[in-house]
């Protein structure tokens, strides 16, 4: 079997926006469709593929790696909301996830996350993609991995420097670098 068999989901593949049969909007049937990808056998290369479709499904994807326990509507809300008015809904879960991490934490949580954030940089190499490099560094930083993250990071912004995420990355790892100088002064 080829890998592009085992490819999963692509942009091809989802719901056409002009088909009339859906019973849901085009959005929501795309967003179902991506969730639904997630479980005990998680494709990486189709969560990889999914990544590629945009920012709010980026977005989405990268909070259900970190918080499992985010609904099917939660997801949705997520991926489809407008970018430059979230929901206040949308808007109050991103930011409660990225403080405070999953609703229901477990100890394997650091582990599940870096596994998924090192398929990413395993589909990020292959593709040689700057957005799956970034959601990948992302990933690592937020599990402690605080060289391989800066690698990630760097690798998005040479293949496209224009990746926010990965400038995020680097200026996450920068303040906490200053903050340890600042601390050895005292």
């Amino acid at each position: 079997r080829g890998r592009e068999q085992t490819r999963g989901i692509h942009a091809s593949n989802l719901p056409d926006r002009h088909h009339t049969a859906h019973h849901h909007p085009p959005q929501t049937a795309k967003g179902q469709n991506v969730y639904r990808l997630f479980g005990a056998h998680t494709n990486i290369a189709a969560l990889c593929d999914a990544i590629k479709l945009g920012k709010g499904i980026r977005d989405a994807i990268l909070l259900r790696i970190i918080d499992p326990s985010i609904t099917l509507e939660e997801f949705s809300g997520i991926a489809h909301s407008n970018r430059i008015d979230p929901s206040p809904q949308s808007t109050a879960l991103i930011n409660r996830i990225l403080l405070e991490g999953p609703r229901h934490p477990s100890d394997n949580d650091g582990m599940r996350i870096m596994s998924s954030a090192e398929g990413i940089s395993h589909e990020a190499w292959e593709r040689n993609d700057p957005e799956l490099h970034a959601v990948a560094a992302y990933l690592m930083w937020l599990c402690g991995d605080r060289g391989t993250c800066g690698l990630e990071a760097r690798a998005a912004l040479i293949l496209d420097r224009n990746t926010t995420m990965a400038k995020l990355v680097l200026d996450l790892l920068e303040r906490e670098r200053r903050q340890i100088v600042q601390a050895e002064q005292f």
